[in-house]
């Protein structure tokens, strides 16, 4: 605040120099009279009692405040004194001038007064603030401290209850601790009276035992032996049953086709597929003997030992036939199977 009423004074102390240069007004009552205006119609010293000291220089005088103004200078300047004056007046100018500006705050005045009562309003206001959030704080740990308190009876009476339910199930469980020792006592009892019977009782039992695990095992033996004979026979049946398969099939395939030889090997594998796959192997068959060269080849397979050539044949997606071409014009069948198979009748093959 100091520097701004400087500043302010600054611009307004000298005022209009023209008076001054004319000599009709001397330097120190044109800064008198400004100053004194400023002050006046300034309501921070007229009504809020602020003092303002304000001290002017100029080559070591004073010129305000003055300490004492002639009745000649309040009066004016004299025609004949104007040239002295406005010398004067350059002078000092020249010279420099010094402005000094102190600003107090006196006891007991309207601004203090006021200063004083906003700051007691502030320091009021937060003690009431301070002291307010206090009693809510303390009135809130208080709630939080009464919902604590109850919910730990809460909890306390939840044990108590369950301490009484488990003292009931202590005294039920020790009853019927009570009442097993007892019987087990009264079994004991009865076990050493009955012991040399129930040894004897086990001996025979183990006696028994014994003689059926005997005849368990010779019974075992005559199955096993069963078994055996039976699968022997069914073996045998099946062999029978599968050359009396093969034998039909040989003389229906003669019988049918004349053009088309097949082998024994082949025959077993067509009696392994299914009906499906038998009735599209039987096409294929048909369609060799018709005409070998119209049947679509899926691939050439070579013979490494003998250079024999044979043809692979696919029907059914999975199935495979193979043959080759003899020299009287016929065509050979010699291996039918699946592609489970291929690999064994591909080794066949290789061996021929």
């Amino acid at each position: 605040m100091n520097n701004r009423f400087y500043k302010k004074i600054e611009e307004i102390y000298i005022g209009d120099t023209k008076p001054l240069f004319e000599g009709t007004v001397r330097i120190q009552d044109a800064i008198s009279k400004n100053v004194k205006t400023f002050i006046k119609e300034n309501t921070l010293f007229t009504w809020w009692g602020v003092t303002i000291d304000i001290l002017v220089t100029s080559r070591g005088h004073i010129l305000y405040p003055q300490a004492y103004v002639s009745k000649e200078a309040s009066h004016g300047v004299q025609t004949k004194d104007l040239m002295q004056t406005a010398r004067e007046n350059f002078d000092l100018l020249n010279g420099g001038l010094k402005l000094k500006v102190d600003l107090t705050l006196p006891h007991n005045t309207a601004l203090a007064n006021s200063v004083l009562g906003m700051y007691l309003i502030i320091f009021g206001a937060g003690l009431y603030v301070y002291f307010s959030s206090g009693y809510n704080r303390a009135r809130s740990e208080e709630y939080l401290r009464e919902q604590e308190i109850d919910r730990l009876h809460g909890v306390e009476t939840v044990y108590v209850e369950k301490l009484s339910i488990l003292e009931k199930e202590r005294e039920s469980l020790s009853s019927k601790i009570e009442k097993i020792r007892t019987d087990l006592n009264d079994e004991k009892k009865r076990a050493s009276v009955n012991e040399d019977e129930m040894i004897n009782e086990i001996v025979t039992l183990e006696e028994k035992l014994e003689k059926n695990v005997e005849i368990s095992n010779l019974q075992k033996e005559e199955i096993d032996t069963l078994h055996e004979k039976l699968t022997q026979y069914e073996k045998r049946a099946e062999s029978k049953k599968k050359k009396k398969d093969d034998d039909h099939i040989i003389k229906r395939f003669k019988a049918l086709y004349k053009n088309v030889d097949i082998a024994e090997r082949a025959v077993d594998g067509f009696v392994d597929l299914t009906e499906d796959m038998k009735i599209k192997a039987e096409e294929i068959i048909h369609h060799l003997n018709e005409d070998a060269g119209k049947v679509i080849i899926k691939r050439k397979v070579f013979n490494k030992k003998s250079n024999l050539t044979f043809f692979e044949l696919q029907f059914s997606y999975k199935g495979r036939l193979y043959f080759q071409k003899k020299k009287d014009g016929k065509v050979e069948i010699l291996v039918i199977g699946t592609k489970n198979t291929q690999p064994k009748d591909l080794e066949y093959l290789d061996n021929l």
